[in-house]
C-alpha cells in the first residue's frame, strides 16, 4: 500500500521528468541563408523561417529620431559665413540582415521560437 511520502515522491518525479523533457532557453548561433523571406540556418539541416524568428531592432531597418545642433563649415576661401543648423528629424537605420551574416539568437522556452539578437562579428 502506498503512503503519503510515496505519492509526494511520484509527483516530484513526474514534475522533474516534465521539466527535463521540455526544451529550455539557450544561446544559438546561425547563418542567414535568405532575406526575403528571412531564413536562418542553425545546423546542417534545420533552416528557421519567419514564423519561428523574432527580429530585434539590431537586425531590422527602422526609423530613428535625431536632434541637430551644429553649424556649417567655413567656405573654401576661408570667408566666415556660418549658418546654425538646429532641429529634429529622423533617419533610417539600415540594419537588415544580409546573406551569409552570422547571428546570435536566444531559443525561447519550448524551442519553437528564436529571438535574433544581433550579428556576430
Amino acid at each position: 500500500m502506498l503512503d503519503y511520502n510515496d505519492l509526494v515522491l511520484s509527483i516530484k518525479k513526474a514534475a522533474m521528468d516534465a521539466v527535463g523533457a521540455s526544451k529550455q532557453t539557450g544561446v544559438v548561433f546561425g547563418t542567414v541563408v535568405g532575406t526575403d523571406p528571412i531564413g536562418i540556418q542553425i545546423d546542417h539541416k534545420l533552416i528557421l523561417g519567419a514564423g519561428q524568428l523574432i527580429l530585434t531592432r539590431n537586425v531590422t531597418n527602422h526609423e530613428c529620431p535625431i536632434t541637430l545642433h551644429t553649424q556649417t563649415q567655413p567656405a573654401a576661401d576661408n570667408r566666415l559665413h556660418l549658418h546654425m543648423i538646429e532641429g529634429t528629424s529622423s533617419i533610417v537605420m539600415d540594419n537588415q540582415l544580409l546573406m551569409g551574416e552570422k547571428v546570435v539568437m536566444i531559443q525561447m522556452l519550448g524551442g519553437q521560437k528564436f529571438i535574433v539578437l544581433d550579428r556576430v562579428v
